[in-house]
């Protein structure tokens, strides 16, 4: 009889242990979260800086992104995209189709070069307008980014680490 009550007390310590691991990855990306978003914004205002300038259009087409899973219940991926309905005011064509072109061909990145207002632009802002401008971007926020999450990580842990020790003393106490 004495076996059976250790066995419940294991099963129902371990069923508890998964529900605050559970709790901690939950509470980990709610606290991830507008981390990200903040570092996404400024992802997205320096590739603006960069994007090479005809229309604008190809600017105002960056924008946020969430992936998620197939049932859509659930984000997968945060990140950026081009905005596929913004059009070229001159073609009306998407922008999409321009901003590969734009981000693969255009120096630093590839061949071709700037035009003249682009190259204003580029006189003007404190990165290097052109091809690669999403690429480029998020190289420079990466270091930044990298350090803001091992910290929210960080804090995160400490915290399970307190909760965790907190309520094995509280258990160990209740059951001398």
């Amino acid at each position: 009889m004495g076996r059976r009550k250790i066995v419940k007390i294991r099963k129902a310590g371990f069923k508890s242990v998964g529900r605050r691991l559970d709790k901690f990855v939950d509470d980990t990306c709610a606290k991830a979260e507008p981390v990200l978003w903040d570092e996404i914004n400024w992802v997205i205002d320096i590739a603006r800086l960069m994007t090479p300038v005809k229309t604008r259009a190809l600017e105002i087409s960056i924008e946020k992104a969430k992936i998620y899973n197939k049932k859509g219940n659930k984000i997968i991926n945060y990140g950026l995209s081009i905005n596929g309905s913004v059009r070229n005011p001159q073609t009306k064509k998407s922008v999409r189709e321009y901003a590969e072109i734009v981000h693969e061909e255009v120096t630093p990145i590839g061949h071709k070069n700037i035009g003249v207002i682009s190259q204003e632009k580029d006189a003007s802002s404190p990165y290097t307008v052109g091809g690669g401008f999403l690429t480029r971007a998020l190289q420079i926020t990466k270091t930044q980014f990298q350090q803001l999450m091992r910290k929210v990580v960080r804090d995160q842990v400490t915290k399970f680490k307190r909760n965790a020790k907190t309520l094995a003393t509280h258990y160990l106490n209740r059951h001398k």
